[in-house]
């Protein structure tokens, strides 16, 4: 890979950095405000990288094959992993409980609730390349990501549940496309300024009562104005800000420093979404019951925070030496 190519998908990498860190903070409990704000665009932005990167021209047969072994089968092997974990977090937390276990826990990744992005970002993926090597009319590939998007949209407004998280593939699957579509276009002030217009609008409707996206609770508003729009604004400001760090990383020639650990994170996001969660919960069953509501600090939240993404980066350091075959 050429330094032009490298330079070209840095800021990809600052800008998964950037989401990871909304994704963790959202899933510590911090002010229900930041957490509405940070729920409105996380998952997006990421359908949308992974269409940024995603190779058009790859064979089907190739493809699939790639996307089993890196995305299929670390799921699997992290799904098995925690079970244990969740056990004993469920018997900490419940009471001394574990609820009677169901296939459907796995369904929906229960053990390791991030997880279901993997999975759902493997659906979307095979259902693109599909329709990429056997739908040769970019008119018709076009409408039936549309009609897909819609149905995915009107799933998750109705709470319907479909197997293999397709309900929210096929909500993510529009993010994805656009993600393609936009790669090749760096304009970073279009992005900058277009972005926060869209999404500010998404922020006026959370402080009007409008309901906030959550994906894996297929929790959507029933205006898709104040969905579609602040989540293409959250991604593209996100993408127009990390396209403006690695443009000072470039002129600077310096890639220390606060934006180089931010680029590095992102490309070790899945090992964060993968064990974070899982370890923010061991660490709330051990301690929550020691601090009220109202003694929620937001040191602990920052401590939290900071532990529990070294604690991902020294698992995926850990796993790529033990498992290189399937973590590289």
């Amino acid at each position: 890979m050429n330094n032009a190519t490298n330079r070209r998908l840095a800021y990809i990498d600052i800008a998964k950095g950037i989401g990871i860190l909304m994704v963790v903070l959202g899933h510590i409990r911090t002010s229900l405000y930041l957490h509405d704000a940070i729920y409105l665009f996380h998952m997006p932005l990421f359908f949308l990288l992974s269409g940024m990167v995603f190779k058009e021209n790859e064979e089907w047969l190739t493809c699939m094959k790639k996307k089993v072994k890196y995305l299929l089968l670390p799921y699997l092997f992290f799904m098995v992993m925690f079970v244990p974990l969740r056990m004993i977090t469920d018997t900490l937390c419940n009471g001394g409980t574990f609820p009677i276990f169901r296939l459907s826990m796995l369904g929906l990744s229960y053990f390791d609730k991030p997880l279901w992005f993997v999975f759902a970002l493997f659906v979307v993926i095979c259902i693109v390349r599909t329709l990429l090597s056997f739908v040769h009319n970019k008119l018709v590939t076009a409408s039936m990501v549309c009609i897909l998007g819609i149905a995915g949209y009107l799933l998750l407004s109705q709470h319907m549940e479909l197997p293999l998280h397709l309900s929210r593939a096929l909500f993510g699957l529009p993010f994805f496309v656009f993600g393609v579509m936009v790669r090749k276009h760096h304009q970073i002030k279009s992005f900058v300024i277009i972005g926060l217009l869209m999404y500010s609008l998404g922020l006026y409707g959370l402080w009007n009562g409008h309901t906030v996206l959550d994906i894996l609770k297929l929790q959507v508003d029933s205006n898709p104005f104040f969905v579609y729009i602040p989540a293409i604004g959250g991604t593209l400001l996100v993408v127009g800000l990390s396209l403006s760090l690695d443009k000072m990383i470039t002129l600077n020639k310096y890639s220390g420093g606060l934006i180089g650990s931010i680029s590095y994170l992102g490309r070790n996001s899945f090992y964060v979404f993968a064990v974070h969660h899982p370890f923010i919960l061991f660490i709330n069953s051990l301690y929550w019951r020691e601090l009220e509501e109202s003694e929620f600090l937001l040191s602990y939240a920052v401590m939290l925070t900071i532990s529990s993404i070294i604690f991902s980066l020294l698992v995926g350091r850990l796993l790529r030496r033990l498992v290189p075959s399937i973590f590289k």
